[in-house]
């Protein structure tokens, strides 16, 4: 609280139905699960507002340099200390979960029938492989020290655990 003991006013906000996400110590994330909106803030500086954008999904990369955001058909990273964002991918599915690969250079992607890698080279002709694919894939998982992907799905003997290790 101020010495003065009045809250100070930071940022004007769309109306909506807020919560912060984790995030690191000097950004304030704030989503509107509601309206799909995705606010960063930094409270010292004169503009505050870094990003407003579209957003279902988003998660920190290990070092809290990138953002990788989702709106449910399109994934895009923001790049914090170049402010900027650049288009990763698009599907015609839902991305159920997007996950970072041990470095800020891949990702794993979770769709509805199969799991895809990403790279974040920004070439021409990314390289975007399938890892696999079955009924119902959900609950993607990476043991970070192993680089194994672990998932679920469907299968004719019922819903069964898988082991995918990512090279």
């Amino acid at each position: 609280i101020p010495e003065n003991g009045r809250p100070v006013e930071i940022a004007a906000l769309k109306s909506g139905d807020y919560t912060f996400l984790s995030s690191q110590t000097n950004i304030l994330m704030l989503a509107d699960k509601k309206k799909s909106l995705l606010y960063l803030l930094k409270p010292e500086l004169n503009d505050p507002i870094l990003l407003e954008t579209r957003a279902t999904y988003a998660v920190w990369s290990p070092s809290f340099k990138k953002l990788m955001i989702s709106d449910d058909f399109e994934l895009r990273l923001y790049d914090y200390e170049k402010n900027e964002i650049n288009f990763v991918t698009r599907h015609g599915e839902p991305i159920k979960k997007a996950l970072w690969l041990d470095s800020e250079n891949h990702l794993v992607i979770e769709f509805g029938n199969s799991i895809l890698g990403a790279e974040l080279d920004f070439r021409d002709n990314n390289y975007s492989p399938t890892l696999a694919s079955g009924k119902d894939i959900s609950d993607l998982f990476l043991a970070d020290k192993t680089k194994t992907a672990y998932f679920t799905a469907e299968t004719a003997e019922g819903r069964r655990l898988f082991k995918l290790p990512i090279q």
